[in-house]
């Protein structure tokens, strides 16, 4: 099997560009003078480095990588490890400039696939500070960020035990796996407004297709606009429900669509109680450090359900 920790190693030091002297700056606006990554300080007290990010699994990344940060969103106030002073700087749908800019980061981590993250970029070039977009889609993407991170708080130690050691346990995992018949799954993105299917671009997906599984949505347009007619269709041997945002509300929306239709009931999944509803913290929210915890989720539920 492929030595995952030496790859990643090469490839967040290449791929991503995040060498001593490259840019932080991660978008495709070439005309514009990037922000250093000496700008941002490079120290073995990674602590002294002052960092804001922009979502709960942001600021995660941050702790891990031994950068505690002084600014985070209103979903992340309650994590372990954060600074007692630490500010908030809005919420991840909306972070304040202003708030941010006041806390004279050396560093802000932003997802620019959230508009109004994507939106602070001129603004923090404007004030000096460098900024990172950090697109988590898979654990190879965490894995890449993470070497950048602890690159430059001088924390291998955590790179380590948050992203080698946790490479090692999945590669056991899908060793485990390797024996399993191949299923089919469709996995269900469901909040309190709307439900769509997960497809490949979906970090989850990378983990149910590593685990001897194939996603029935993978480039299949009639599950796009979600019907119990075109699930019967498709007929997957596992359902994954997802939920975002409140869970409550999104349960309540999954047996309103799905679960009061006659259909639903004729499928090979529910017949066989192979319908199950993620937990968020690993399937909603990145994993994170739990990346190999959630591998382990979804193997377990093969090896009870069969």
């Amino acid at each position: 099997m492929l030595q995952r920790r030496e790859f990643l190693r090469l490839s967040a030091l290449l791929g991503l560009g995040f060498l001593p002297g490259c840019a932080l700056r991660q978008d495709a606006d070439a005309s514009s003078e990037p922000t250093s990554a000496s700008d941002a300080s490079s120290s073995a007290d990674g602590a002294a480095v002052r960092v804001v990010v922009g979502s709960r699994s942001l600021a995660q990344m941050a702790i891990l990588a031994g950068m505690p940060p002084v600014g985070v969103t209103e979903d992340a106030t309650d994590l372990d490890g954060l600074p007692q002073d630490v500010a908030t700087v809005g919420t991840a749908a909306h972070p304040s400039l202003e708030k941010i800019v006041a806390l004279a980061p050396a560093l802000v981590l932003i997802t620019a696939e959230v508009p109004a993250q994507k939106e602070l970029e001129p603004g923090l070039d404007g004030a000096g500070i460098a900024w990172r977009d950090v697109d988590v889609n898979s654990f190879g993407d965490y894995a890449s960020h993470m070497q950048a991170l602890t690159e430059m708080s001088g924390r291998d130690d955590l790179f380590q035990v948050n992203v080698a050691d946790v490479s090692d346990a999945i590669d056991r995992v899908e060793e485990s796996a390797a024996d399993l018949p191949q299923v089919s799954y469709l996995a269900l993105l469901v909040s309190s407004t709307k439900a769509k299917v997960a497809k490949g671009d979906y970090f989850a997906c990378e983990i149910f297709d590593n685990l001897q599984m194939a996603n029935v949505a993978e480039d299949d347009s009639s599950l796009d606009d979600l019907s119990v007619e075109a699930i019967v269709a498709a007929d997957p041997s596992y359902i994954f429900v997802i939920p975002r945002g409140n869970e409550d509300e999104a349960k309540a929306v999954f047996e309103q669509d799905f679960q009061a239709q006659p259909a639903w009931w004729s499928l090979s999944a529910v017949t066989a109680g192979r319908v199950n509803v993620l937990p968020k913290d690993l399937f909603e929210y990145k994993p994170n450090e739990r990346w190999a915890e959630a591998y382990s989720y979804i193997l377990d539920l093969r090896e009870q359900e069969g």
